[in-house]
């Protein structure tokens, strides 16, 4: 029996099997290739023997699959001929269990990350399904629930919502059901904005550049000889960090599984006491703060009226009238000599 030529072309504009690195690429490549043409048993783990009637095809094929193989891997299958034997050597070769592997496989299935919106969420579900696919190839069993687990530790924070809604369910759903749920969802117009609070050294210094005069090096916000650390965030008595803008989880209630834009959870007394304790210690610190700013101007000013005066190509120091009054004696003083 032959093979289909557009079976053939397809797999030919593939790429060729240069060893575990696209082993588990290339085999989707031929299970698919078989499949097409009919011939399951070539990929089967169930496949003992090719049944008389197959012998052909499965000639036919193993010819097939040499030529898609780069010159490093032909050695592992030199003196196979049949298509069934030469996968199953491959498949033997690339996906026998070591600790390495094992430990590669289990860290790249349970961080497997979603790029979106790079990445659809089609495509990040499938990645994952092949990462735990690598695990079972390797006799290690993935069950649906660790499946569905990854998926929703790892999705992207634009489907949030949805896996709100997943989690919340008082009956677990099925894998291909929350997969279901979870393609049929739009994601929600999410921006991350890494926001970045300026501490009062550089505003200082951001005003002494605008107006052209030097900062002081002590010009820094102080309580009791201590610098004030402008972020805060509390936790409150149930071990929720609210408004910690740096957390993973929600930015206001610090719960997981929703943005702060959907945040309908209460904040309790005492953070709001501790909020406006924080609002009356900044607006006491921009006081201060202020109170240093007036300090530095009324020295730039002094320094501007007798110390140096910046003239175009050259700098010289104008003396202060006390220094013009002590030159002027030491003067008189060596004419009377």
């Amino acid at each position: 029996m032959s093979i289909p030529s557009y079976a053939v072309n397809s797999l030919m504009d593939k790429e060729k099997l240069r060893g575990e690195e696209n082993w588990y690429a290339f085999e989707e490549n031929i299970v698919r290739f078989c499949r097409g043409i009919n011939a399951t048993w070539v990929t089967s783990d169930k496949t003992t023997k090719v049944a008389d009637a197959d012998v052909a095809l499965d000639n036919a094929i193993g010819f097939v699959l040499a030529t898609r193989l780069e010159r490093d891997v032909e050695a592992v299958v030199k003196d196979k001929y049949g298509g069934w034997e030469m996968y199953a050597t491959l498949k033997a070769k690339y996906t026998k269990s070591t600790m390495a592997r094992r430990v590669a496989a289990r860290k790249a299935f349970y961080q497997c990350s979603h790029d979106f919106p790079t990445q659809s969420l089609e495509q990040f579900i499938t990645t994952v399904q092949d990462k735990a696919r690598v695990l079972t190839d390797m006799g290690i069993s993935v069950a649906d629930t660790e499946i569905l687990d990854v998926i929703l530790m790892n999705i992207h924070p634009a489907f949030f919502t949805v896996r709100t809604t997943l989690l919340s369910q008082s009956t677990e759903p099925t894998l291909t059901s929350a997969i279901g749920t979870l393609t049929s969802s739009p994601a929600l117009n999410y921006d991350f904005v890494k926001t970045e609070e300026e501490d009062t050294s550089r505003l200082l210094a951001a005003n002494a550049a605008r107006s052209g005069r030097p900062q002081r090096k002590d010009a820094e916000p102080r309580s009791g000889g201590r610098t004030l650390d402008l972020s805060a965030s509390w936790m409150d008595d149930k071990g929720y960090r609210w408004c910690d803008v740096n957390s993973s989880d929600c930015h206001r209630c610090g719960h997981p599984g929703h943005i702060a834009a959907f945040c309908m959870f209460s904040m309790p007394e005492a953070i709001k006491q501790r909020i406006m304790d924080k609002v009356h210690l900044n607006a006491n610190m921009a006081q201060s703060v202020a109170e240093m700013d007036a300090e530095v101007e009324q020295a730039y000013q002094v320094h501007q009226a007798y110390g140096t005066y910046v003239i175009p190509h050259q700098t010289r120091e104008v003396a202060s009238p006390e220094q013009r009054a002590q030159e002027t004696r030491a003067d008189e003083s060596i004419d009377e000599h």
